[in-house]
């Protein structure tokens, strides 16, 4: 799908097989999720499920029932809070600002006003300013 330009979107996620150990199936999880991050026509992921008691394959949950994680639940918010998380302060040079991050949705803001700012693979688009305190209610008439 990628060799023609088209998105391409990984659905129904999950991982077993017989003699899996939960070590293996953190590194499948992690193999896999580095190798479409990687692939420019790759627009997600869709996990089929990650929580033990409520998965149709309860082996490839992320969550046992008692709600503890596996270690392919502790790699997959590695990769999603940390690996792959941007933050960060930038100043503003010759009224423009150069940010380096991953795809995703931020705030860009000011000493008055919040920007939302969607950078996407298609490309950025920044929404409209909103300040950051609303404007004071009119006077009460009398």
């Amino acid at each position: 799908m990628g060799q023609f330009g088209l998105p391409v979107k990984i659905t129904e996620f999950d991982q077993v097989y017989k003699g899996m150990t939960e070590e293996a199936q953190a590194d499948d999880l992690e193999r896999f999720y580095r190798l479409c991050f990687a692939h420019p026509a790759v627009q997600g992921i869709y996990m089929w499920g990650f929580y033990e008691g409520a998965h149709w394959r309860p082996g490839s949950a992320l969550w046992r029932k008692d709600w503890t994680p596996k270690l392919a639940a502790e790699r997959y918010q590695r990769l999603m809070a940390k690996d792959w998380h941007s933050e960060g302060k930038e100043v503003l040079k010759d009224g423009g600002l150069g940010f380096r991050g991953f795809y995703g949705i931020y705030e860009m803001e000011n000493e008055e006003f919040v920007w939302e700012v969607h950078c996407l693979k298609e490309g950025t688009r920044v929404g409209p300013a909103k300040a950051k305190t609303p404007p004071p209610p009119p006077p009460a008439a009398s």
